[in-house]
């Protein structure tokens, strides 16, 4: 009697502690079933050997925790969210918070050189974040900054060499407000060009998808599987024939799965984009909830690469008022 209620002790703790603190893995819930069945074969079989109806329950019991433990474990990864304490990550994600603010503590006194290394700083902990939540091996972040220019930043001539899906016979000046150039990357090994220069269209129907889009409706925008029919149809969706053309192709080759373009708001104006991409489909987890949850981890860093652009804005304002 007695060892049937330890066996039964055991196996409501082992369950408790997995469902409700979420404190041990589903391989060790298996593990004291499995030892609990063994241990306990003296109750679980009669003495003519079969199955007694004490061990037909325990037996049950013990496969449904086990069953159940590990499609959680199936779930949580399929969902992004791995299997991490969650006090490990809020550490974490404070002294990444703290790191990223003390980079940009003296960025009004900032050059040339300093925010070519304090951008890219500010990337590698927003890739170190996306990453965290994800927990999970294989899985490849990586994050850019676009600014915007001036659309004769480009000359007439290399316009639509230069500038991904564009018309060769466009006029730029009169079919294009502005350009949005990659200025930053968190590291060497992104797998696009550096030259990579987005067009923003005049016309808000033919805006493309992701960081023009994001720029102009000051929006985030989300796309969470790069291959899917569906995701085509979004992209070339009112555009030239050419340009529909040309999207296809660049998604076919895309080095990323997925995507997500954050506008770089100051106040109420737009002055830049914040990327971020994977070689997995679902940067942002699945559903809207794990999307959000995601965006808010990533939106502080983004108002601090926003307040970095600004300074930068001013410091070039500066300098070309000082050239006679």
């Amino acid at each position: 009697m007695l060892r049937k209620m330890w066996i039964g002790a055991v196996f409501v703790l082992t369950f408790v502690l997995e469902y409700v603190w979420d404190a041990l893995s589903p391989v060790l819930v298996a593990g004291v079933s499995i030892f609990g069945v063994i241990y306990g074969q003296k109750i679980v079989w009669d003495h003519s050997g079969h199955l007694s109806r004490t061990g037909s329950v325990f037996a049950a019991c013990a496969f449904i925790a086990t069953g159940a433990a590990l499609a959680k474990e199936v779930v949580d990864k399929r969902l992004g969210r791995g299997k991490f304490a969650k006090g490990d990550f809020s550490e974490r994600y404070s002294e990444a918070l703290s790191c990223a603010v003390e980079t940009i503590q003296d960025v009004s006194g900032y050059g040339v050189s300093q925010f070519n290394k304090c951008v890219p700083a500010i990337l590698k902990v927003i890739v170190s974040i996306v990453e965290l939540c994800w927990k999970q091996h294989g899985v490849e972040v990586h994050a850019n900054v676009m600014i915007d220019l001036p659309v004769d930043f480009v000359e007439a001539s290399e316009f639509h060499r230069r500038v991904q899906f564009t018309h060769e016979f466009d006029v730029p000046q009169k079919v294009y407000a502005k350009i949005l150039k990659i200025e930053w990357w968190e590291g060497k090994d992104h797998g696009c060009p550096d030259d990579f220069i987005l067009p923003i269209s005049r016309d808000k129907d033919q805006l493309l998808f992701g960081a023009p889009r994001a720029f102009v409706l000051g929006k985030h925008q989300y796309i969470s599987d790069s291959a899917a029919m569906t995701t085509t149809s979004i992209f070339i969706r009112d555009q030239q024939s050419c340009v529909k053309r040309a999207i296809v192709q660049y998604m076919a080759l895309a080095p990323f799965k997925s995507f997500v373009s954050i506008p770089l708001a100051f106040g109420d104006t737009v002055i830049g984009v914040l990327n971020i991409q994977s070689n997995q489909t679902h940067i942002l987890g699945l559903g809207s909830k794990r999307e959000k949850e995601i965006l808010n981890y990533v939106r502080p860093f983004a108002s601090l690469l926003a307040y970095v652009l600004v300074q930068r804005q001013k410091d070039l304002a500066r300098k070309a008022d000082d050239q006679p």
